[in-house]
């Protein structure tokens, strides 16, 4: 006697593509990840994230690039990953060999459109950040302050520590936005065993910033802070 056969099963669903988890949120805290979350909100055509991916192992050449692509007196012709260098022409027609770390670090100056001399770069103080944007609060060591070049508008990213918890800091920023007029837009917290990370936009007008801020047991709380005036 034939038995009969039992149905088919139905095939297992595939899973959903998402994009960050979490996790990912979490750790933001390393350079790459951050960088591409700095690409993504100062300028989506700067990076996509495929490419940033290929700057885990050069994280100086990633901040160079997007140093030099987001000026707009720049231009990159090539670079050289053994030496760590980086040829860049300006609008003004010279052409310059620069090393990345000179890049990142705020050490490469020149002559722009107007025959004003403009650095570009990272710094170690806020000068550069403007007096809407908000500074990390008891920091500890020194910051690393990214202007970006534009015409009449304030831009650009820094990172610092705090001696702060994740909870007084993120506080501290709240209160800021709240004096300053600023709402806030977006709103996400992450918590992973010893790791804690929140992320909150504010918006005001034209400005706006996003505050990331990083916490870990036995480690000093870390923040980085992307401000627009658009």
């Amino acid at each position: 006697m034939t038995l009969p056969q039992p149905p088919p099963q139905p095939p297992l669903p595939v899973p959903e593509k998402k994009g960050l988890s979490g996790l990912a949120w979490t750790g933001i805290g390393c350079g790459v990840v951050l960088l591409i979350a700095v690409a993504a909100i100062i300028g989506g055509s700067i990076f996509v994230y495929n490419k940033a991916k290929s700057y885990a192992g050069n994280p100086d050449k990633m901040l160079a690039e997007l140093i030099v692509a987001s000026s707009p007196e720049l231009q990159k012709i090539s670079s050289d990953d053994a030496k760590k260098e980086m040829t860049v022409r300006t609008k003004a027609g010279e052409t310059f060999t620069v090393s990345y770390e000179d890049l990142t670090n705020g050490k490469f100056s020149f002559k722009d459109s107007t025959g004003k001399v403009t650095t570009v770069g990272g710094s170690k103080d806020f000068s550069s950040v403007p007096s809407w944007g908000p500074q990390t609060p008891r920091i500890s060591g020194l910051p690393s302050v990214f202007p970006i070049v534009l015409p009449g508008k304030s831009k650009g990213f820094y990172t610092a520590e705090t001696e702060g918890t994740v909870g007084e800091t993120d506080s501290f920023f709240k209160g800021f936005a709240e004096a300053a007029g600023f709402t806030q837009s977006s709103y996400s917290s992450t918590n992973f065993e010893a790791k804690e990370t929140m992320v909150r936009t504010y918006k005001n007008g034209n400005k706006e910033f996003t505050v990331t801020i990083n916490g870990e047991t036995g480690k000093p709380t870390s923040t980085h802070v992307v401000y627009e005036e658009k």
